[in-house]
C-alpha cells in the first residue's frame, strides 16, 4: 500500500517509507508496554528462549561487524539496526501479545481490503507509466515499479490468492459486499501475481493453495462452489487468454523455468556454504558474501556458525509444527498457518534475516494462538472437572 504512494506524489520512496516505519516501530513499542504492563507472559517458554537467544545474538554480530568491520557491509549500521529491530524484530513481539480474538476476526477482511487496493494501485502505476491499454500489453513481460520489485509484487498477488480463496471456501454470510469484494481480490490477486511473474511465490502458491481447498471443505456449501466455480471460470478464461498469445508473454516462459537456474543464486548457495564450512564454530558476519544468500536458514548458519544456526533452525521447525497443528485444530484461524507458510518458504529462496518481516510477523502469531489455543483447551479441561468433581 505504501510502496505506490511515492510515485503517486512524486516525492522519494524514503519520504514516505521513513514515516511509516516509525508509525509501525512506535505502535509495537506502545503494544508491547501495554501487555507488560498487563503482565503478559511468552508461551511457550523454550520458543521464546531459542527467540531472545537469537535475536540477541543476531543483533550483536551486526553492530560489532557495523562497529569494526563496516567495510564489508552493504548498508549502514543504522540501517541493518532499524530493519532488523524496527521492521522485523519489534512488530513481531508486539502482534505475538497484542492480538487477540477481536482483532482476529477482523484481519482477514483488513488484509484483503489493504491488499486489493495495495495491487490495484500498483497495477494503476504500472499502467499509466507506461501508457498500457490493454490486458495483454500489461502482461507482456515482468513488471515492477521504482518502489516495488517483481517478487514482492508476486508474492502481493500471491497472499491475495490464498487468502481470498480461504475465505470463498470458509465464509457462509451472505453480505453481498463481502462476497463481491472477496471475488475481486481472487481475480485482482492472480494479476498481480501474474505480473510480477516470479517463480518462487508461484512455487509456495502450488503448495499451499491445496490446503486452503482442504481446509474449506469443512464448512463448504452451495453458496460457496457458486463463488469458486465462477473465480475459477475466470481465472481459466484469462489463463487461456495468455496461452494463445503465449508467445507475446513472456513471463510465462520464465514460469516455466526452474527457481534454481539462477546463476546468480547457485553461486551464492555454494559460497555461503564453504563460508560455513570454513567458520562453523563463531560464522562469518552479517553478509560476507556482499549479499545476502537468499536463504534464511543458510544466513543463520553464515552469521554465527552452529550457535545461530541451530536455534534458528529449532524456532522454524517448532513454529511450522504448530502451523500444522493450527490447521488442523483450529480452521478459524488455518489462514494465519496459510500465510505462515507462504512467507516461510519463500525466505528458503529469497529475502534476509533482517528484513523478513512477514517471516517473522507469522511466526510469532502461529506460536502465540497455538499457545492461547492450549490455554484455552485446559481451562475448559479445568472446568469440566470442577463440575464434574461437584
Amino acid at each position: 500500500m505504501i510502496a505506490p504512494i511515492s510515485i503517486l506524489l512524486e516525492v522519494p520512496n524514503r519520504f514516505v517509507s521513513v514515516p511509516f516505519r516509525l508509525i509501525v516501530l512506535s505502535l509495537s513499542i506502545f503494544v508491547i508496554i501495554k501487555r507488560f504492563v498487563l503482565r503478559a507472559r511468552f508461551r511457550p517458554v523454550w520458543f521464546w528462549i531459542l527467540w531472545w537467544f537469537f535475536w540477541g545474538l543476531y543483533i550483536n554480530r551486526i553492530i560489532v561487524d557495523g562497529l569494526w568491520n563496516p567495510e564489508v557491509l552493504r548498508l549502514e549500521l543504522l540501517e541493518y539496526l532499524l530493519y532488523a529491530i524496527g521492521i522485523s524484530l519489534l512488530p513481531a513481539v508486539a502482534v505475538s501479545v497484542g492480538v487477540d480474538d477481536f482483532v482476529l476476526d477482523r484481519a482477514v477482511f483488513a488484509i484483503l481490503v489493504l491488499g486489493g487496493l495495495a495491487a490495484i494501485f500498483n497495477i494503476w502505476v504500472i499502467a499509466s507509466e507506461e501508457s498500457i491499454v490493454s490486458l495483454l500489453d500489461l502482461t507482456f513481460r515482468r513488471r515492477q515499479t521504482n518502489t516495488l520489485d517483481p517478487i514482492s509484487i508476486s508474492h502481493l498477488g500471491v497472499t491475495l490468492l490464498i487468502l481470498s480463496t480461504w475465505a470463498i471456501l470458509r465464509d457462509n454470510s451472505s453480505g453481498l459486499m463481502k462476497r463481491a469484494l472477496i471475488i475481486i481480490c481472487s481475480l485482482v490477486g492472480a494479476l498481480t501475481a501474474l505480473l510480477g511473474a516470479a517463480r518462487g511465490p508461484l512455487l509456495v502458491l502450488s503448495l499451499t493453495l491445496p490446503l486452503a481447498f482442504y481446509l474449506g471443505k469443512r464448512s463448504f456449501n452451495r453458496r460457496n462452489l457458486f463463488r469458486l466455480f465462477l473465480v475459477i471460470t475466470l481465472l481459466f478464461l484469462g489463463f487461456c487468454y495468455l496461452l494463445i498469445n503465449h508467445e507475446s508473454f513472456s513471463g510465462l516462459r520464465r514460469m516455466g523455468q526452474s527457481v534454481f537456474t539462477d546463476d546468480r543464486r547457485i553461486t551464492l548457495y555454494t559460497e555461503g556454504l564453504d563460508l560455513f564450512l570454513e567458520y562453523p564454530l563463531l560464522g562469518a558476519g552479517t553478509e560476507p558474501l556482499g549479499f545476502y544468500p537468499h536463504n534464511v536458514i543458510l544466513e543463520s548458519f553464515i552469521l554465527a556458525g552452529v550457535f545461530s544456526g541451530f536455534p534458528f533452525v529449532s524456532m522454524v521447525f517448532l513454529s511450522m509444527a504448530g502451523a500444522l497443528r493450527l490447521l488442523i485444530s483450529c480452521p478459524s484461524i488455518s489462514w494465519i498457518s496459510l500465510l505462515y507458510l507462504q512467507f516461510m518458504i519463500s525466505a528458503m529462496f529469497s529475502g534476509a534475516l533482517y528484513d523478513n518481516a512477514a517471516m517473522w510477523i507469522f511466526m510469532a502469531l502461529v506460536i502465540s494462538n497455538l499457545s492461547r489455543l492450549r490455554s484455552q483447551k485446559r481451562k475448559v479441561a479445568l472446568i469440566k472437572q470442577q463440575v464434574a468433581g461437584s
